[in-house]
């Protein structure tokens, strides 16, 4: 079984990536600081996440590799932000 991994996954890219894997029966799992936003997700199969980066309790890697063995694609969310647009 393939395991996927997207961190920063409450909308936009990082939840249209999770798309693809799910619908190819990947298990896919969605991290997001407060994981009742990723209820969508979850809905299509998705699994959910805690991800606090200064919990070291939290940390998503270590949760799927015990939970899988392996994890076979790693997506790393960012979000981006333009403090001004017109420089």
């Amino acid at each position: 079984m393939i395991s996927v991994l997207i961190t920063g996954c409450p909308g936009g890219i990082g939840a249209a990536t999770a798309v693809v894997p799910l619908s190819r029966g990947y298990t896919v799992y969605a991290t997001r600081r407060r994981p009742q936003t990723l209820q969508a997700l979850a809905g299509q199969g998705g699994r959910t996440l805690d991800l606090v980066v200064t919990e070291e309790e939290s940390m998503a890697v270590a949760a799927v590799q015990q939970a899988e063995g392996s994890i076979r694609v790693l997506r790393r969310g960012q979000s981006a932000r333009m403090l001004n647009p017109h420089v």
